[in-house]
């Protein structure tokens, strides 16, 4: 692996890490990621292949989610509610899943588009 540099050669820092859950749903065709929830410097962004996907994850979880001690956590929690996604939605269906660190560019842009949407 080549170290990454720009067009006058200065290396370039490392990509930044960045927190994401992502809501997956499967049917009879495979496995999809229908959003993904991404921890930024600026709060979590949503994102998704279609503004449909990512409206449908935003209202389903726009109360929060139960958190300890019959609390409801919001987005605005940032780790703490990326934490509470995959206890409380884990279906055989649909699930969230653990937290898991990505590039923040890729986690921000690269969303593979399901050939029949």
């Amino acid at each position: 692996m080549s170290d990454q540099t720009d067009q006058r050669g200065s290396q370039l820092p490392p990509p930044r890490k960045v927190p994401i859950v992502e809501f997956r749903h499967m049917d009879d065709n495979g496995t999809y990621t229908s959003a993904r929830f991404v921890l930024t410097a600026d709060g979590i962004v949503t994102v998704g292949p279609t503004e449909n996907a990512i409206k449908a994850a935003e209202q389903t979880v726009a109360g929060g989610v139960p958190g300890p001690k019959g609390t409801y956590v919001k987005l605005d929690a940032g780790i703490a509610f990326l934490r509470l996604l995959a206890p409380n939605f884990r279906g055989s269906r649909f699930w969230a899943t653990q937290v898991v660190e990505m590039d923040e560019e890729e986690a921000m842009t690269a969303f593979p588009k399901p050939p029949r949407w």
